[in-house]
């Protein structure tokens, strides 16, 4: 049994997930983002910088695999967001973090959370690899 008041046992991730949700809150929105809303994304690409693959996670699952309610509104939004130099310089170095920790598994790492092979809330069922996904991940390595 979970209280949800602070105590008692909580998700180790919560906070990750949040973050990440929040961004696509203020992603999608006709609203233009304000100082608010690019601190909370810089948020969610520092729990990114802290837990790799879980940030990873978390960011295919609430912000880029359902699409968006105001599509144009969310790119103009990206591009304001992306334009900070704040968010451009963390995400830069969350680009070089992830070459340096994962130089060999990366391309993996990408493909499985791209195609939904792991999820963050529950445990999937297992998922064959075909001969096509081999040669996708094999392809991936090159481009």
């Amino acid at each position: 049994m979970e209280i949800g008041i602070g105590f008692g046992p909580s998700d180790k991730f919560d906070h990750i997930k949040s973050n990440a949700h929040w961004t696509r809150v203020h992603l999608d929105t006709s609203f233009r983002p304000d100082i608010d809303d690019i601190k909370i994304c810089s948020d969610h690409v520092q729990d990114c910088l802290n837990h790799p693959t879980t940030g990873l996670l978390a960011r295919r699952q609430y912000i880029t695999k359902k699409p968006y309610n105001y599509p144009e509104y969310a790119l103009r939004n990206k591009m304001i967001i992306n334009n900070n130099k704040k968010i451009t310089s963390l995400q830069n170095y969350f680009k070089d973090l992830v070459k340096v920790l994962y130089p060999k598994t990366n391309h993996i790492r990408q493909y499985i959370i791209d195609n939904d092979r792991v999820v963050l809330d529950y445990v999937a069922p297992i998922k064959k690899y075909t001969s096509a996904d081999k040669l996708k991940i094999f392809l991936k390595r090159f481009f």
